[in-house]
């Protein structure tokens, strides 16, 4: 079973670093947490995620450790997601390709009006 052991917030930066039970260590952005939240609807026609925009900026607020469970997130724009230790892991061993996918649906939905953040780690 995937745990998360270790949370570093870097506020300046906008990432969570986080080291899993296994050793595995990744950096998140806030705004890929945020538009990949498990609170996020999918959409009925064909079960994507929708489309979350305008969250480059986007900050976390408070960070909060749910037993084994995982995390409870708390963003400046009001929402609180709980990540599941195993979906936080997905999401980082996933991140280049959610991100590219993400990238590409605002660029489809003409939403992408900024040069996209690259990580690089």
């Amino acid at each position: 079973m995937i745990v998360q052991r270790k949370t570093i917030l870097h506020c300046q930066s906008s990432l969570l670093e986080l080291t899993f039970n296994d050793g595995y260590h990744e950096m998140l952005s806030f705004e890929l947490l945020r538009v990949h939240s498990p609170a996020v609807a999918r959409q009925p026609s064909n079960n994507l995620p929708l489309l979350v925009s305008n969250k480059a900026f986007v900050k976390i607020t408070t960070v909060t450790h749910v037993a084994d469970y995982g995390l409870a997130v708390s963003f400046d724009d009001g929402h609180t997601g709980n990540y599941a230790s195993s979906y936080l892991y997905q999401l980082a061993k996933d991140q280049d390709r959610l991100w590219t996918n993400y990238l590409e649906r605002l660029k489809q939905a003409s939403q992408l009006k900024r040069q996209p953040l690259l990580i690089t780690g």
